[in-house]
């Protein structure tokens, strides 16, 4: 029965595998709409262009780098979602989706132990624009609500069944001579597609909730068609090779034909070989290209987003070739101000953590400043634009002149940081107090997880939410453990409440299953007494489930302080129906030595600071309850809602008595001490929150 149960759950996984490939790409459609005898006459015009540079590289002096830095602006079209879900995306979701493209394009992830003839920098960058067409300060990001347009809600952006392409660029495209068009978008059937260059037609199209994956690399993929790249797989089907003519296929002589196929990223090894290259040898380095790591790795493939990291010196060539001729009006040299400041800045920045443990004593620094560009890389430079910062606790201070620098602070205490940002109009200057702080570590877990299931099953533990922390992961990829103790950290206080959500997705036919502690004792040890939250979610046959799970915690006032301790979460897919609070669903360990059921764990740091309720944690009066003296102490009835949950505190904050799951209109509290005064806090079914004074 074992043995079934291993057969069936690797049928599962290959199954599940299919989520992290990038196979579904609109772009042989469009270019096969293009007349041969443009994209003939462009493809002279590309190759004179790439043969130019070839002949001046060779006999130039000048060994100056030249960066290629392309306007983009970023329309988000969602339908009505709240702002951060759905297809309405954060602004920190689009940064980081631009972010990783930058990092693809500049070889920033890429393997360091990967062939250097190969995987290469294409100095190029993309800036969210800073002016946009009528000369105002932007910050290069738009969005469109189109929760009326019913078309759209129903079909998305589709030419049969939804909304043309040519609709939604007549109504948001910015001036595409000056600016590359982006749309993050319902795009039904696909993961987006893009126009090639040189064409009446532009842009990007990208289905909008791959941003949320941070292994996604559809927008690297889809821009390296609109600068002129072609599928490494051109004129190849799953059971044809392409020809083995450079001046065929892809055009590009350093990527070896080969199927239009998926494999598993396993199979990228020098000894995996490519079929349709046995013969194939890439005649400027004289090397055989037949291992399948020269096209499974390579960016325009449909191999495995886990294994695609680079781009080669011809597909270099053909981008930066296209920037010099179809592509020209986007840089600056010929004079496209997209990127130039209209005003002076307003100087704001954003650190990746402002706790820090000493153990991970690195922080990053982000210019979040308006009105000024920005790559998100650490280093990125542009004409008449200067940065400086200062990062100081009163004995050491460090100073960096990037734009998006890190720092590694090895001594202890609370660092103030100043930025100040000089342009053609002025130097601006902002510092922000106490911004940093060197916290003191709690005790390590003694519990680690031995040898469980993980991969591409499309079960994971996607995001946490809570207090200040924001973590996304990916969507289907489940990492076994992942210690995020010294790079997330919340600082809480005692008494107060605090929301903790915790999404999950899910494409398998099992149940999902989520449970979280605090170690409030500082013992390394989890228990069910610091269990503060589990739930389920069901699974449904007919649909991919995206859940979010949420649940308000009272931080207790018996519990050890000014410590980093530990918050573990646990997501467990299982077939069984199951109490979520009940040790056969997660045990209450938190601990498991080794399990063949897929598991997501997560440790994230948590500072406690001692604190009694305030002012904000009053939310409203009580216009829908009645509270009154009965036998010794209170009831608590509801005029038309039922009552969800119950807090008893007492004058200087202490959690009394706490009551969850009541779904009742009424309730009696326990005996209370005369003479004294009590908060009680309600909330009612529809997640209403009130609070009332009483004296008994």
């Amino acid at each position: 029965m074992k043995k079934n149960y291993f057969i069936l759950f690797l049928l599962f996984s290959l199954k599940i595998l299919a989520q992290d490939i990038d196979n579904k790409c609109g772009f042989k459609i469009e270019l096969n709409k293009i007349d041969p005898a443009v994209l003939k006459m462009q493809e002279m015009q590309l190759q004179q262009k790439i043969k130019e540079r070839d002949e001046f590289s060779k006999t130039s002096k000048n060994n100056a780098t030249v960066l290629y830095q392309i306007p983009i602006v970023i329309h988000i079209i969602h339908t009505g979602e709240a702002l951060g879900t759905g297809l309405n995306l954060s602004e920190e979701v689009v940064l980081n989706y631009v972010k990783r493209l930058n990092l693809y394009y500049r070889y920033l992830n890429g393997d360091v132990n990967f062939d250097k003839r190969y995987g290469l920098d294409s100095k190029i960058e993309f800036v969210l624009a800073v002016r946009d067409p009528n000369g105002n300060c932007t910050n290069g990001i738009e969005r469109y609500d189109y929760s009326n347009n019913a078309t759209y809600v129903s079909g998305g952006i589709n030419d049969k069944t939804g909304v043309p392409d040519s609709q939604i660029r007549a109504a948001m495209q910015w001036d595409p001579k000056k600016y590359y068009n982006v749309y993050l978008a319902k795009v039904p059937g696909l993961n987006g597609y893009a126009y090639y260059p040189g064409t009446s037609t532009d842009g990007a199209f990208i289905n909008a909730t791959l941003a949320y994956d941070l292994n996604n690399k559809t927008i690297a993929h889809e821009i390296g068609h609109g600068l002129g790249l072609r599928h490494t797989f051109e004129g190849s089907s799953d059971t044809t090779c392409p020809s083995l003519d450079p001046a065929s296929g892809d055009l590009c002589e350093d990527t070896p034909p080969h199927l239009e196929t998926n494999q598993d990223c396993d199979k990228n090894k020098d000894e995996d070989i490519n079929a349709c290259a046995l013969n194939y040898v890439d005649s400027r380095t004289g090397l055989s290209l037949k291992s399948n790591k020269y096209f499974m790795n390579n960016i325009m493939s449909y191999s495995p987003n886990s294994c695609k990291f680079m781009f080669t010196q011809d597909q270099i060539d053909r981008m930066i070739a296209t920037l010099e001729t179809t592509r020209k009006g986007l840089l600056a040299q010929n004079g496209n101000l997209s990127l130039v400041p209209v005003q002076q800045a307003e100087v704001d920045f954003v650190a990746d953590k402002t706790i820090i443990c000493p153990s991970n004593n690195s922080v990053t620094l982000r210019d979040a400043s308006t009105c000024i560009p920005n790559s998100l890389l650490p280093n990125s430079q542009y004409p008449g634009i200067s940065f400086l910062w200062t990062v100081t606790n009163g004995t050491t201070t460090l100073n960096s002149t990037v734009q998006n620098p890190s720092f590694a602070l090895t001594q202890g205490g609370t660092y103030d940081v100043t930025l100040a940002i000089t342009t053609s109009a002025g130097t601006v200057t902002k510092t922000k107090s106490k911004l940093i702080t060197i916290g003191e570590t709690g005790t390590t877990p003694s519990c680690k997880f031995g040898t469980y299931q993980s991969g591409n099953f499309g079960a994971a533990l996607s995001k946490v939410e809570f207090n200040t922390i924001q973590n996304t992961t990916s969507v289907s990829l489940n990492e076994q453990y992942s210690d995020f103790k010294c790079s997330k950290i919340t600082e809480v206080q005692t008494s107060k409440s605090y929301q903790l959500q915790t999404s999950i997705s899910t494409i398998t036919s099992r149940n999902s299953y989520v449970k979280a502690w605090i170690d409030y004792n500082n013992d390394g040890v989890f228990n069910k007494s610091e269990v503060i939250f589990a739930g389920k979610q069901m699974r449904d046959q007919t649909q991919t489930l995206r859940t979010v799970l949420s649940h308000n915690i009272v931080i207790p006032n018996q519990v050890v302080s000014n410590k980093i301790l530990t918050m573990r979460i646990v997501y467990r897919s299982a077939s069984a129906d199951l109490d979520p609070y009940s040790d056969t669903a997660i045990s209450d360990s938190g601990c498991y030595p080794s399990s063949s059921n897929v598991f997501d764990v997560e440790d994230y740091g948590i500072i406690i600071k001692s604190g009694t309720l305030g002012v904000e944690n009053f939310e409203s009066e009580l216009p829908s309850y009645v509270i009154y003296k009965n036998n010794g102490s209170f009831r608590v009835e509801a005029n038309k809602i039922l009552l969800q949950e119950i807090y008893v505190y007492d004058i200087t904050g202490k959690v009394l008595f706490h009551f969850d799951k009541i779904n009742s209109a009424h309730y009696d509290l326990p005996v209370l001490n005369n003479h004294q005064m009590y908060i009680i806090k309600l909330k009612d079914t529809n997640g209403t929150v009130y609070s009332k004074k009483v004296i008994n």
